[in-house]
């Protein structure tokens, strides 16, 4: 589970009644969240297991063996074993009724585990499945029979799908575009003129999000006489020690705060507090972005931004418009954005109002209303 698949999940409770089938065990931080779901009449299935069938384990092997290329490539066979073994074990009675419709998160073993079921089982299961990011930036040999053999796959952005109709021989009319969304309650009722500006960055510290990119922006900036701007970064991963040493290094620790993951009011608190929120992703050639759902809520705080140009950032970025958008990687071009918003308070404050423009194509009970519409479900 994730954040956003949270937020989508409550707002399903809205649409109609459904079980929540968790193959793995949850992060802990999630328990609250899930018996808040439980007490609003939501099944929480987060131990679907029952034995270990030979007859379902042989049948996922020989399915297999028929299709030999699914195993081609190391994530595609780690994939498929482990999909197996679920499949083997899971209570199939919790899938035999006269009709069930099952929703998955991301192309792999969710997707691959109900495809599954459907062979098993036979037409009273259905199956629809959404895709993000890293599930289709491999080459997934899964994706062409997950998709066509469902109800309708959805995808998160105009980009993964033109990807999708590029990448992989699949009938295309089964793809759907349906954005995530956040909750827009926290919308302000003004945008703030900016004196001294606060730029933030949000998000697990891994490569593909440029960290090291922007506190490289940032030592541009100093060491081009600019001292009229802080950055906030929130979150925390496997870079966090070599940003922390960057920072030290090159003596910008007066420009640079680092304050850790934030959730709930800390959160909102790290919004309220900064005047643009920078995105500098990239792609590794093995990873990217599909569209952070960061982006969402920070123009639902009428926040401007300033983003790569990498896969669907540039739907939610919309070039002096809302923000500000950038070769990925041209670290050059990334400071003199930043430089844009430090020049002048009169960009920020127009960019801010437009954000909220942009905010209602994010509109997670809009979003989420739309998207159980597209896989059948009332």
């Amino acid at each position: 589970m994730a954040p956003w698949m949270v937020a989508e999940i409550e707002e399903i409770t809205a649409v109609c009644s459904f079980s929540l089938v968790l193959l793995r065990k949850q992060d802990e931080k999630y328990r609250d969240v899930l018996n808040k779901l439980a007490k609003e009449g939501v099944v929480i299935l987060d131990k679907p297991y029952k034995g270990f069938s030979a007859r379902r384990f042989l049948f996922g092997l020989f399915f297999l063996a028929r299709h030999i290329e699914f195993l081609w490539g190391v994530k595609n066979a780690v994939f498929s074993y482990k999909s197996v073994i679920w499949f083997a074990r899971i209570d199939i009675s919790l899938f035999k009724s006269e009709k069930i419709s099952i929703h998955s998160q991301f192309a792999t073993q969710a997707t691959i585990v109900g495809f599954l079921l459907k062979k098993y089982v036979g037409n009273s299961i259905e199956y629809s499945f959404t895709t993000h990011a890293h599930d289709i930036f491999f080459k997934n040999r899964w994706l062409p029979v997950l998709a066509n053999e469902s109800v309708c796959m959805i995808t998160i952005s105009e980009y993964n799908k033109k990807y999708i109709e590029d990448k992989y021989d699949l009938d295309i009319n089964k793809v759907k575009v349906n954005y995530l969304g956040v909750n827009r309650s926290n919308l302000p009722e003004s945008v703030k003129y900016v004196k001294r500006y606060v730029f933030g960055f949000i998000s697990w510290m891994v490569e593909k999000k440029g960290l090291m990119n922007l506190l490289e922006a940032v030592r541009l900036l100093v060491e081009g006489g600019n001292n009229n701007f802080k950055l906030i970064v929130a979150g925390s991963g496997p870079l966090e020690n070599k940003a922390k040493n960057f920072v030290c290094q090159h003596s910008i620790t007066d420009y640079v705060d680092f304050i850790g993951a934030v959730y709930g009011d800390a959160k909102i608190d790290f919004y309220r507090s900064i005047d643009v929120l920078v995105m500098p992703s990239i792609d590794t050639g093995r990873d990217k972005d599909g569209i952070p759902v960061v982006l969402m809520e920070a123009v639902s705080y009428g926040l401007p931004l300033i983003c790569s140009d990498v896969s669907g950032l540039p739907e939610i970025c919309i070039h002096e418009f809302n923000g500000v958008l950038y070769s990925s990687n041209d670290v050059n071009k990334l400071a003199m954005g930043m430089n844009k918003f430090i020049l002048s308070s009169d960009i920020c404050l127009a960019y801010s109002i437009n954000a909220l423009i942009v905010s209602e194509k994010f509109d997670i009970i809009i979003n989420t209303n739309s998207k159980m519409k597209s896989i059948n479900w009332n």
